[in-house]
């Protein structure tokens, strides 16, 4: 605690002064002196607020004053009770969150999301709290409000993502209440700000595991029936590609390059369907082909294989004939974009897969092959639940890596913009892991073990009247040191019974190795140095 000057003094006027220690509270405090209102008899009393350190005390007072000036008066205001409205003329976290959006210059699907934010998350937790009065307490609760929430199977209903896009619209309009003078600081700071996960949660990890089979039968059932369903398969293909929804819906014919040409056919990620919704101001674009990608690493040209390029020629020349006939209508005309005739993935109505349809379509289509082929209950839930399309780019993450594909292919593949974000996708199996399992196994196998008695075994041969082991280092075998030292004369050539004994008592055997060791000459005992 700051020591009390010899000499004290209060506050002058409008803020300008010096917070003053007062003995009695044993606090700093910090006066401002406010002027008479127009048509008032008298000045309000003035503004005094006692804190533990002088710097507090002045920012409390400030802050007082901040609240008034903003409620339109410099009269005292009442701060609202839990629970209660606001007094008219206090500006609310949801109030001024309103007027914060009215000013901002983003486009009308940036606003919407911002909104949407706004109304589930933020404002049903500090929403009727005037803005003046939140506290980091506060962000604190409401953060941790948030990352509490959970969905119908009792699991979490926000992830980092969510999570973070929260922190950061609160630090957004907090950030510019100070820049406009109604706050002083803000109550938003980096230890708010959620926890980046390092890998998923065992539960996700599993539910891709779990999936991952299921997803290899999914495309082996959709290419027996190409030439059949070519929509449904070039769909789950694209999926299965690792496009994300947004891709899928916006790729158009005329971003395959080479598509009549086997073996050269590219596709060309550079669209995606898009929904502004409706924004604010109530006006938004609706369902659009946007000219931009999520990020700048999302735009990639991946070759495409021959059962893919023909199921897409079929597709082509169904969807130029339906057009030619008049039995198909796109949303061309409705949106005023011809490029919705070129458009990959359309409905038997002419409609885009924007989110909702691909959901929907994602949806249908797990139920009608849990009902093909699902053998139990068990697997029939693995199929219809909690299965959502986002899944499928983790599962491709996984599937490239059991086909042991370099993770920097896999990242250019996916569309990622780092190697550590694609291995954050890739859920790795426990047989994954089984070569190297394996290779850790091999160094206590049978060979080795049998590698390890010999040379223990060795160790009791005596060659010129030293043991092996002071002459392993001169020479590769027994052989070579007893050709080599002169003199060298062995009872006889095999390994005698008392030597096989001496050893056994040297070197405890298996029955199955002394065996082997009784049937071979001393210089066929290998040696690995």
């Amino acid at each position: 605690m700051t020591n009390p000057p010899q000499n004290t003094r209060a506050g002058t006027r409008n803020g300008e002064g010096k917070p003053f220690y007062e003995p009695s509270s044993g606090k700093w405090a910090f006066k401002i002196t406010l002027p008479r209102e127009p048509g008032a008899t008298s000045a309000p009393k003035p503004i005094v607020r006692r804190r533990k350190t002088p710097e507090e005390a002045r920012m409390a007072a400030l802050k007082e004053l901040a609240r008034r000036e903003n409620a339109g008066t410099l009269a005292p205001i009442p701060k609202p009770k839990k629970g209660s409205q606001v007094l008219t003329g206090a500006l609310t976290v949801e109030q001024y969150s309103q007027i914060w959006l009215s000013q901002q210059k983003a486009g009308s699907a940036t606003l919407s999301a911002y909104s949407g934010l706004l109304r589930l998350h933020i404002v049903p937790v500090i929403g009727s709290k005037a803005l003046v009065d939140v506290s980091k307490a506060d962000i604190s609760a409401l953060m941790e409000h948030c990352a509490n929430k959970v969905d119908k199977y009792d699991e979490p209903l926000l992830g980092y993502s969510p999570l973070k896009k929260i922190f950061g619209l609160l630090s957004r309009i907090f950030n510019t209440a100070v820049e406009q003078d109604l706050i002083l600081k803000t109550p938003v700071i980096s230890a708010h700000k959620p926890v980046v996960p390092t890998r998923e949660d065992l539960i996700r990890t599993q539910r891709v595991v779990q999936r991952r089979p299921i997803a290899h039968k999914m495309l082996i059932d959709a290419s027996m029936h190409r030439t059949e369903r070519p929509l449904e398969y070039v769909w789950l293909r694209l999926m299965f590609l690792g496009l994300r929804q947004g891709e899928r819906g916006g790729l158009l014919f005329a971003d395959i390059d080479n598509l009549y040409s086997p073996g050269q056919a590219v596709m060309n990620i550079r669209h995606q369907i898009a929904g502004e919704g409706r924004g604010v101001d109530g006006v938004g674009k609706g369902i659009y082909i946007k000219d931009s990608l999520k990020t700048k690493d999302s735009y990639r040209a991946l070759a495409v294989d021959e059962d893919l390029r023909k199921a897409l020629v079929d597709l082509y020349e169904q969807r130029r004939t339906a057009l030619a006939d008049g039995t198909l209508t796109t949303w061309a005309q409705r949106k005023g974009d011809e490029r919705f005739n070129d458009l990959v993935l359309l409905t038997a109505s002419g409609a885009p897969y924007y989110q909702q349809m691909d959901c929907k379509r994602w949806k249908a289509y797990r139920l009608a092959w849990a009902d093909r082929y699902a053998k139990n209950p068990a697997e029939r839930a693995l199929i219809t639940e909690r299965w959502a399309g986002h899944i499928n780019r983790k599962i491709t993450a996984t599937m490239l890596y059991m086909l042991n594909t370099p993770m920097h292919t896999a990242r250019q593949i996916l569309g990622h913009g780092s190697e550590a974000m694609t291995e954050y996708y890739t859920a790795f199996e426990a047989m994954n892991l089984a070569p190297a399992i394996n290779a850790l196994a091999s160094l206590t196998s049978a060979n080795a073990c049998a590698t390890f008695e010999s040379e223990r075994l060795s160790d009791a041969v005596v060659v010129a009247g030293k043991p092996w082991s002071e002459l392993k280092d001169r020479f590769a075998t027994i052989e070579e040191a007893r050709g080599a030292l002169e003199g060298v004369v062995l009872a006889n050539d095999d390994i005698s019974e008392e030597e096989i004994a001496n050893a056994k008592a040297i070197t405890p055997l298996t029955p199955a190795l002394a065996q082997t060791v009784s049937a071979v000459r001393i210089d066929q005992i290998p040696w690995l140095p």
